[in-house]
């Protein structure tokens, strides 16, 4: 059930929320828990098990944490050594126990993400080394929606547990709801426990200000997604499932065609699941800010996928620069080698584990490896070239910052088009392919119509952008359209409402000659 779907946005979501308002406050929580757990078993069946034996992991892990802080709690009267000796013995309880629980959960992420890959890598390896056609059957596993999802969250909440920001949780129910909570358990945003838990069970009532807020970003979210993400897919799919075929412009104008669509799926996806949990009274986590207007590759990645970033920031890159050892090595740089080598090294190799790590979060093969170490190259280039002293400082002038935002623009496009390539040799392919019969008659409209877009689909898109263009600029003025629309005159307001829904009703991406299109950022 996808959340574009009519099932899901006149059936599942109203009577979710009919249900939520009949219970008592106290109680309503439980309503939120019961329909999540339908609304996932609708899409993984039994699959479910999976996220409730995490949920459990973690549960029991804060417990034995929030034990260990008592156990080793500060007596009366102690002294420097029997202190010292009190807090080496509860750091190695709580180490022991955040490691054994991410060892849990990434090992069965591991194993259910990319036991695939592996299995048909060895089954390959092992018929190569025998030299013989006969294939060894390898059982294909289903991996459980949203599983990179619910399983970063469940590690940030035992992490957080054992740093003490907040307190362990008594009631496995309240964790449970936590991590399937229906309008997130699908792509995100990526929550925190400490943010989120006042708001999931404090039972808000309906508000008409949060109802009308929560509606229109439904509505835009809708048009995100089934207007443009949906049908720029069809010329996307087209060039890149067939990219032999083609060359020159058409490969540049694939690879501007997807990023739109990535960008208007995702972004669709968060807007109807924060639109939806904003029904409850629950505010989710912004996942972009404007990401095209980043003048730099880094300042991209703080505005595309913010809570993925964030979490790879907060749980990776800061303990691993910040610890010991990485401290005890730039000591060592700095004695042996210089003092910008000792603040650079640990940069470095914070940065490399990082975009590694960020790479096979979204898949096993090649591509994706190449995916983070191409991002790590161009984040680094950017980090070595801001400190070079003798660099001439220029004024910043709107034509630089148009530059710059053009410059990343280029590099994200190509970042875009190794990560929907279908492998990495493919990519090499199209890349070479666009330098190859460079002819503006590939942009013409039988050209067009040739892969799979007519004039209405190319005049829709161009309205989508568009519309996208001026929402991204108003917000870039630090003006929010949507309560621009909401704090205007009614015929204005409902003007507004009326165009959008026609829109998706008119030129939405379904119905004869339309593939039903699953959220591409569902698959991981």
């Amino acid at each position: 059930m996808m959340y574009s779907s009519p099932y899901y946005l006149f059936a599942f979501l109203p009577l979710t929320l009919i249900v939520y308002q009949l219970i008592p406050r106290k109680k309503r929580w439980i309503v939120l828990l019961a329909f999540s757990i339908w609304f996932y078993m609708l899409a993984s069946g039994h699959l479910i098990v999976f996220l409730m034996f995490s949920a459990l992991s973690v549960y029991v892990a804060g417990r034995l944490l929030e034990t260990a802080v008592h156990r080793y709690a500060k007596p009366e009267t102690e002294d420097r050594e029997q202190r010292k000796l009190r807090k080496a013995k509860l750091k190695h309880a709580k180490w022991l126990i955040v490691l054994i629980t991410l060892l849990i959960n990434f090992g069965l992420l591991a194993y259910l993400k990319y036991y695939n890959f592996f299995a048909g890598l060895s089954t390959a390896l092992i018929d190569s080394f025998l030299q013989t056609a006969t294939k060894y059957s390898v059982r294909k596993l289903t991996i459980p929606m949203g599983i990179s999802f619910y399983t970063l969250m469940a590690v940030s909440y035992v992490i957080d547990v054992s740093r003490e920001r907040y307190e362990a949780e008594h009631n496995y129910a309240h964790l449970l709801l936590f991590l399937v909570f229906f309008p997130e358990v699908v792509e995100g945003p990526i929550g925190n426990y400490g943010e989120l838990k006042k708001a999931l069970f404090n039972g808000t009532p309906l508000n008409f200000d949060s109802f009308r807020s929560g509606v229109l970003r439904i509505i835009w979210g809708c048009f995100l997604k089934i207007t443009i993400a949906d049908r720029a897919g069809m010329l996307a799919d087209q060039v890149f499932n067939n990219y032999g075929n083609y060359s020159g412009l058409t490969i540049v104008l694939a690879m501007l065609v997807y990023t739109l669509q990535l960008y208007a799926d995702f972004a669709g996806c968060i807007d109807i699941a924060a639109g939806s949990a904003e029904l409850f009274g629950i505010q989710l986590t912004e996942n972009f800010r404007q990401p095209f207007a980043a003048e730099t590759v880094e300042d991209f990645w703080r505005r595309w996928h913010i809570s993925l970033g964030t979490w790879f920031r907060e749980y990776v890159y800061y303990p691993l620069s910040l610890s010991k050892g990485m401290m005890h090595f730039s000591q060592w740089c700095s004695k042996h080698m210089s003092n910008a080598a000792a603040m650079l090294v640990p940069t470095v190799i914070s940065l490399l584990v990082t975009w590694i790590l960020t790479g096979l979060w979204h898949g096993t093969t090649m591509k994706y490896v190449v995916y983070g170490l191409y991002y790590f190259v161009i984040i680094l280039s950017g980090i070595l070239l801001s400190k070079r002293k003798n660099l001439r400082q220029k004024k910043d002038t709107r034509s630089i910052h148009m530059f710059r935002r053009a410059r990343t623009f280029v590099f994200v496009n190509i970042g875009m088009m190794l990560f929907r390539a279908d492998s990495f040799n493919a990519f090499l392919q199209m890349f070479s392919s666009m330098f190859k019969g460079v002819s503006l008659s590939s942009l013409s409209a039988d050209s067009i119509r040739s892969l799979g877009l007519g004039m209405k689909d190319v005049a829709v898109l161009c309205i989508g952008i568009a519309l996208m263009c001026i929402v991204g600029h108003l917000r870039l003025q630090k003006k929010d359209p949507q309560q621009m629309v909401l704090q205007s005159r009614l015929p204005i307001r409902w003007g507004i409402y009326i165009a959008l829904i026609l829109l998706c009703v008119m030129a939405g991406a379904y119905g004869y000659m339309y593939a039903p299109s699953d959220f591409i950022y569902a698959s991981f």
